[in-house]
């Protein structure tokens, strides 16, 4: 006994791709959102550098202010008045919090 399967690879491979770009640009909105409590904030520069200058979908974010990189991996000293949770690394604490529910998401989003 043998069995024919015919498969349409080409169309697959384009829900499969709808489905992950779908995927990846809610995980890219959900972390910068879920972050936003942990970036320290004065102005509001930072946080919204990330917005405007994020390739949302393509999983790059980008927090893109001349003092990014000094916030994020060294100045322990954050002034907690507009952000009481503001920290250093904001990404990683986001991502301890909120990692379960991002998975679920990217998951149910991305056909699995």
């Amino acid at each position: 006994m043998s069995v024919t399967l015919d498969i349409d690879v080409k169309a697959l491979k384009e829900r499969f791709s709808k489905d992950v770009k779908l995927a990846q640009a809610w995980l890219d909105e959900e972390v910068i959102a879920d972050s936003d409590p942990y970036v320290p904030m004065d102005t509001g520069m930072l946080a919204s550098s990330a917005l405007e200058h994020s390739a949302i979908g393509e999983g790059i974010l980008i927090y893109r202010e001349p003092y990014a990189k000094p916030q994020y991996y060294g100045c322990p000293v954050k002034s907690k008045d507009k952000h009481p949770q503001a920290t250093t690394q904001w990404f990683e604490v986001a991502k301890a919090a909120n990692k379960e529910k991002w998975l679920e998401g990217v998951k149910k989003l991305g056909g699995k």
